[in-house]
């Protein structure tokens, strides 16, 4: 490998590198005064790098996005960053891949969380279990001898699911464990608890009294529930939980101003007449016209971004076969409406319908009144060409 060679390669190298690093703009989050990069407003259509100062204690920080001034009941994107094993330094520094829209306005909530202690955890079990059990002991009645679930069995699942999900809101475990719902092995028991009669024979053994002792007995089945029900709590409770020591949040925060670009095509395309396969009337001529992007090249997907609506007129008016001239509605030139799509860089494919008008009286097919108003499939190929238009920063 000759100097020449290596250069090229280490410069090739390099490019590749630089090209790398900047799939991320950084957005640095000052705690103090709750915004980005000295106040500056967000970078749009890309990719963030979001960082700060945390403190040791710090384990997890959430970046959530919202829309501005929303009630923030489900965020559009979170984005996570957790402390690894070993790591003690004050900074975190986490992907948001989420590309926020040009001349937007967010709300932005930065949450922190930190290890909970024993004492913390005993008394955060003693809270759910206190609350689950209130709901189950509430969710039956009995008159001494059979026993009856109050609610749909749907309506106590999802109840006391809620429960728990809420006492687990402001929690979040290293493990990425999340409490899944109760399973049916808590349905079985819940089934179990209101189809079985509380038989005297059975509580015998409890107690002499046969009113005392079917009480102590409905008890004891309720007891057993219960502790079905901590058992599935425990599986969360016994990881290494975190909670939120603290938030901060950018309200209504403003990302950067995008440029607005004015897509015009310039083309060759052809619209049929009349006529069959082997008689077939069509004329073609230039045309230009504008195209409206039906998505962002930054924000949608490749087809969408790739795909547009196209508006325009033929330089030329036509001649059918018969030798009447046919011009355009209004304007006095063929025009077309079509939907577009970008094949390569440039290339841009139409296919819709072009709207002629003939001084001839036409009533055939496509005729939208007695004035010889026509519409007819057209079809055509243009280079598009984007026009940045400096109409400034609408804020």
């Amino acid at each position: 490998m000759n100097y020449l060679t290596k250069m090229l390669l280490m410069s090739a190298l390099g490019l590749s590198s630089v090209h790398v690093q900047a799939q991320y703009e950084s957005a640095v989050f000052d705690y103090q005064n709750s915004y980005f990069n000295n106040g500056q407003a967000l970078k749009a259509e890309q990719n963030l790098m979001i960082s700060g100062n945390i403190s040791r204690k710090v384990e997890r920080v959430e970046v959530s996005l919202y829309p501005a001034k929303g009630n923030h009941r489900k965020p559009l994107y979170v984005g996570s960053w957790k402390r690894a094993y070993g790591n003690t330094q004050e900074t975190f520094n986490m992907p948001f891949n989420y590309k926020l829209k040009g001349d937007a306005n967010y709300d932005v909530v930065v949450d922190y969380y930190r290890t909970i202690g024993k004492e913390e955890k005993d008394e955060l079990r003693k809270s759910i279990y206190a609350a689950v059990d209130a709901y189950l002991t509430q969710s039956f009645s009995t008159n001494g001898k059979t026993v009856k679930l109050i609610n749909s069995m749907d309506a106590v699942m999802s109840d006391i699911n809620t429960i728990v999900r809420d006492a687990f809101f402001y929690y979040r475990n290293d493990s990425e464990v999340i409490f899944p719902g109760f399973s049916d092995v808590v349905k079985r028991s819940i089934s179990s608890m209101m189809g079985r009669k509380l038989k005297y024979g059975e509580a015998a053994a409890l107690n002499d009294d046969k009113q005392t002792a079917r009480a102590e007995l409905y008890q004891k089945r309720l007891d057993e529930l219960q502790g079905v029900a901590h058992n599935e709590i425990d599986q969360v409770l016994n990881t290494e939980l975190l909670i939120r020591s603290d938030s901060r949040q950018a309200a209504d925060y403003p990302t950067e101003h995008t440029r607005n670009e004015l897509s015009v095509n310039v083309g060759y395309g052809a619209t049929y007449l009349s006529g069959n396969l082997n008689n077939l009337d069509y004329a073609r001529a230039p045309y230009a016209g504008l195209s409206f992007p039906l998505g962002n090249g930054a924000l949608s997907n490749r087809f969408w971004s790739n795909s547009s609506i196209s508006v325009g007129a033929y330089f030329n008016n036509f001649k059918d076969k018969d030798d009447n001239t046919l011009t355009g509605p209004i304007f006095g030139r063929p025009y077309y409406a079509a939907y577009g799509y970008r094949m390569f860089r440039f290339l841009r494919l139409n296919a819709g319908a072009t709207f002629l008008q003939s001084d001839a009286s036409n009533n055939g097919i496509g005729n939208l009144n007695a004035k010889g108003i026509q519409v007819r499939p057209f079809i055509g190929i243009s280079a598009e060409i984007r026009l940045w238009m400096g109409l400034g920063d609408r804020r």
